[in-house]
């Protein structure tokens, strides 16, 4: 069965307990499968450029091998084209369909395109990491013509983060290695202001505070923009706007915007380390998002 994933879920009215209790735990089933299976697709492409970039989807360097081996050798950069998400018949199986763009070079130097469809199959528990348990690939026709390549890892890299960073707060504990958590979840501040809560805190203490508005429900990705510091080469801020939809503590239906900036700190080695998360809230969007990948 398809998952109309361009569609948002509507929140039913208050009173229908038993039906809005069932559309919440359908809401974080999809937001959280959703950003995991994204944040290892990100992490796989960005490993195909990046040979360095820690690999999370796999425990296993010979299998990588053997599926690296299926792509060009150079690559400089991948446009995914488009993405598509099919809910297998089985309740934790997905299929996850991209057509790609690799830019790579050949043996001379000489830039070259290469045009394929992919389809990853998911198992994806309930809040727990996905499964890759197969992919499969089609070569298409090049088209004749496409835009300055512009897609490097650094571009993955942040959507990887990014997606698993969301999947973390959604309660995918497991998802802690592909955003480095060890090295930054019990040091970084976490500022937050939302109504008339104002507060600055360590991650733990702030997203206890936070759950009291945003209890149970998904985040989704909405825009994504990353800016380099302008004094340090090796900081960047990461924009984030995020749609969140569940129940506050009290199980009242709530639909918000959320505004996160965080500031993170690059190693020689790419670790990523967060000093700092800056979250407030916007007046949230009515209407469904179109898409559903950034």
């Amino acid at each position: 069965m398809k998952s109309n994933i361009l569609l948002s879920l509507m929140l039913l009215v208050a009173g229908v307990v038993n039906a809005a209790s069932t559309q919440v735990e359908d809401r974080i089933a999809h937001a959280t499968s959703l950003n995991a299976m994204v944040a290892m697709v990100m992490n796989w492409y960005g490993s195909l450029i990046n040979t360095n970039q820690l690999i999370v989807f796999d425990r296993s360097q010979s299998t990588w091998n053997d599926y690296r081996a299926l792509y060009p050798h150079a690559i400089s950069h991948i446009e995914v084209m488009s993405t598509d998400l099919i809910k297998l018949n089985d309740d934790h199986e997905y299929q996850f369909t991209s057509q790609i763009l690799i830019f790579y070079h050949d043996n001379e130097g000489v830039q070259q395109r290469q045009k394929l469809s992919e389809r990853f199959i998911f198992y994806v528990p309930l809040l727990a990491k996905p499964t890759i348990k197969a992919i499969s690939r089609d070569v298409l026709d090049d088209p004749v013509s496409t835009p300055e390549p512009r897609f490097d890892s650094a571009y993955f890299k942040a959507r990887q983060f990014s997606y698993a960073w969301l999947a973390y707060l959604d309660g995918v504990s497991s998802m802690t290695q592909m955003i480095n958590g060890d090295n930054w979840l019990n040091t970084a501040r976490y500022s937050l202001k939302i109504g008339s809560l104002e507060t600055t805190d360590k991650i733990a203490s702030t997203l206890l505070k936070r759950n009291h508005y945003l209890a149970t429900g998904g985040h989704l990705l909405r825009s994504i923009d990353v800016q380099q510091h302008a004094d340090d080469t090796d900081r960047i801020m990461l924009t984030l706007i995020i749609e969140w939809q569940g129940e506050n503590a009290g199980g009242q239906p709530v639909i918000a915007k959320i505004h996160q900036e965080i500031d993170i700190k690059i190693s020689e080695n790419n670790d990523w380390e967060v000093l700092a998360i800056n979250e407030h809230h916007l007046l949230p969007d009515l209407k469904p998002w179109q898409g559903f990948l950034c």
